[in-house]
């Protein structure tokens, strides 16, 4: 019997209206309370804190949130192995939707991020407006896999204009090539020049036109050591 046992028997014997609130934590902390309180219990929570199962802390700062974490992370490892693909659906799902009918309104930069994440998780459809806004917050961090999740949301949102989704591609395609995705950069970049035969002519497409070329070239020559292609993408636009 491992220590990860025995930590799963004492999962397992917590109500199932706690175990909810534990395992809605594992998945999503460090977690504000006050975001984690849309959604959860905070008596529950407060319980599993005597547990000694999660913590609260203040981060330093007079305006800092209050922040619930594991106490461990093995016990994150124990609640990874009781639910499942549809339970952790579920919960993120919830988050998602207590967070934005509740304090969706004021959500700060780096809560934003972090719910957009639930949605793109849950397949939950963020409104364009909030995901323009963390596509923005994630053009430069080296969180790659967020930012391809991200642009793919907006590549594909039914109300994203050609010049958002111009410069989704654009981000995504310099994701792959960090990524070390060299088929993804491919796909990308003939689904970028699909799309700005379709965009009219004027300043704004012409400053996207020599990023994309800017961005192609150095997917090609740096990551592949294609020197035609980039040539070759330059010569396009």
């Amino acid at each position: 019997t491992t220590l990860t046992d025995i930590i799963r028997l004492e999962l397992e014997a917590l109500a199932p209206e706690h175990r909810v609130v534990f395992e809605t934590i594992a998945l999503s902390a460090p977690i504000s309370l006050h975001l984690l309180g849309a959604t959860c219990d905070l008596d529950a929570v407060s319980m599993l804190v005597e547990q000694g199962l999660v913590e609260i802390s203040r981060p330093p700062g007079a305006a800092a949130e209050p922040m619930v974490t594991l106490t461990h992370p093995i016990y994150g490892e124990a609640a990874s192995a009781l639910i499942n693909q549809a339970q952790i659906t579920s919960r993120l799902r919830a988050l998602y939707r207590g967070v934005m009918g509740s304090v969706g309104a004021i959500l700060d930069p780096g809560e934003l991020l972090q719910v957009a994440s639930w949605a793109l998780a849950s397949g939950e459809q963020l409104p364009l407006d909030r995901l323009v806004s963390a596509f923005a917050l994630t053009r430069h961090p080296a969180d790659y896999e967020l930012r391809i999740r991200l642009t793919t949301a907006l590549i594909k949102h039914p109300n994203a204009d050609a010049t958002i989704r111009a410069e989704a591609l654009i981000c995504r395609l310099e994701s792959f090539r960090f990524s070390n995705d060299p088929v993804g950069v491919q796909t990308d970049f003939e689904l970028a020049k699909q799309l700005f035969e379709t965009m009219a002519p004027g300043p704004e497409r012409s400053d996207l036109l020599i990023t994309f070329g800017e961005v192609s070239a150095d997917a090609f020559t740096l990551q592949q050591s294609k020197w035609q292609e980039a040539l070759d993408a330059l010569d396009w636009v």
